[in-house]
């Protein structure tokens, strides 16, 4: 049970993973949409014990799309 309780949060955040690598990067809304749903996913899996090390790859997309957004936000504000 614990098993496959575990094959689902990881099935639950590639998922979210492939969600977040289809979205258009030049959308701010859409990327906030997608960050919102891995840091979701994220929490839930890191709150029902799952190690570090197998979030890390979530993260570090996380940690991306964060930087995009912020990056898109800043050249918004130059024009």
């Amino acid at each position: 049970s614990e098993r496959l309780f575990g094959r689902l949060v990881r099935a639950t955040i590639a998922n979210a993973l492939a969600v977040v690598r289809t979205v258009d990067r030049t959308s701010i809304d859409d990327l906030r949409e997608a960050k919102e749903q891995l840091t979701m996913v994220i929490g839930a899996a890191r709150e029902d014990g799952m190690p570090e090390d197998e979030l890390a790859e979530g993260e570090r997309v996380r940690r991306k799309v964060h930087n995009k957004i912020e990056d898109l936000k800043g050249s918004i504000r130059v024009f």
